[in-house]
């Protein structure tokens, strides 16, 4: 089964996108101050927060247009459902349940 102890920083590097858990889960993702027309896709629901825990909508699903005067840390909820996200015009990391656990590694190629 599934078991996040969150004792350490992870995050998921998906630049194609990925599919979440079939669990409940509070994802965190970046919003730059530089961001030109940022957004997210969800093939189910979810609720989306603002960076300062605003609701920014509930049960959002397809492409979503981000607020590019909000820069930072942003959230979104599933409630246990799997479901593809996808990002364009962001960077393609995702922190689980803790925003400190967010942040960009340096990637190197080989």
């Amino acid at each position: 089964p599934y078991a996040w102890t969150g004792q350490i920083q992870m995050v998921l590097h998906a630049p194609q996108g990925w599919q979440t858990l079939s669990v409940p889960a509070k994802v965190f993702f970046e919003v730059p101050e530089n961001a030109r027309a940022p957004r997210i896709a969800f093939d189910g629901p979810v609720d989306v927060f603002t960076p300062d825990g605003e609701l920014f909508g509930a049960g959002l699903s397809g492409w979503v247009e981000l607020d590019v005067a909000r820069p930072g840390l942003w959230s979104f909820a599933v409630d246990g459902a799997s479901v593809s996200v996808d990002v364009e015009n962001l960077p393609p990391y995702f922190a689980f349940d803790n925003p400190d656990h967010y942040f960009q590694p340096p990637l190197t190629r080989q």
